[in-house]
């Protein structure tokens, strides 16, 4: 009888182990880097998660007022042949407590928000969620993950935390934590300014490239067949 029950402990503490391990395993976001020149075509679409982005410093410029959600933000002296160009692009604020002047040209360097992160994830999640709230929800909500309280959005970002910006907050926490734009969806770059505010630009993710235009840092240029047909076994275009 004894022998039995030990037997029976035995097992029930296997199972409990399997469903522990099965929970951390379901917990866990995948590896990845965004350092090595390769594709990742983990999605259907082939998309890769790395985006092309000058190493050199670019202009950027704010072209809003002061406390505008989103901020206009335009990159310039951008090299030709990366995921980011000459224009003016939407905009969020990241470091709430930190200033930026308006219509003051700053050389910028960019980094891509993809497999950094948490946090990182949480605020692309964000940006692919705008249409449950205002630009200002966006933006608050953005302040939330990035660990301000309410009060401290109130006050330094004048803007009020409502119920939609705290579901905005609530659901990329949960949901959040592994996001990973694909192809067609809204993406971060980071613009940091040493000794101003860090912001973000969204872009939209790129669909398909292959092998001959893939890269972290290596160029990439557009190519209609690759684009519309897509890849083929061998990650080459069709």
């Amino acid at each position: 009888m004894k022998t039995q029950k030990l037997f029976v402990a035995i097992i029930a503490i296997l199972m409990l182990s399997g469903i522990a391990m099965a929970m951390a395993t379901a917990k866990a976001c995948p590896t990845q880097s965004c350092n090595q020149p390769q594709c990742n075509y983990s999605y259907p679409d082939n998309c890769y998660q790395c985006l092309n982005l000058p190493r050199s410093s670019v202009t950027l410029t704010i072209t809003s007022a002061a406390y505008a959600v989103p901020i206009t933000i335009v990159l310039s002296n951008v090299p030709s042949g990366y995921a980011v160009t000459n224009q003016a692009y939407n905009g969020f604020c990241i470091d709430l407590l930190a200033t930026i002047n308006d219509y003051q040209a700053y050389s910028a360097t960019l980094e891509s928000s993809l497999c950094k992160s948490i946090t990182w994830n949480q605020i692309n999640f964000i940006l692919n969620h705008q249409n449950q709230g205002t630009p200002q929800d966006v933006q608050a909500a953005i302040w939330l993950i990035e660990g301000y309280s309410s009060q401290q959005i109130s006050t330094d970002g004048q803007i009020t935390v409502t119920s939609n910006a705290l579901t905005l907050y609530n659901e990329a926490k949960v949901f959040g934590i592994c996001f990973t734009p694909r192809a067609g969806q809204e993406a971060a770059i980071i613009c940091c300014v040493p000794g101003s505010q860090t912001t973000i630009i969204e872009i939209c993710m790129p669909h398909c490239y292959c092998n001959n235009f893939c890269g972290c840092y290596g160029g990439w240029s557009f190519n209609q067949g690759c684009e519309t047909y897509g890849c083929d076994s061998n990650r080459n275009c069709r």
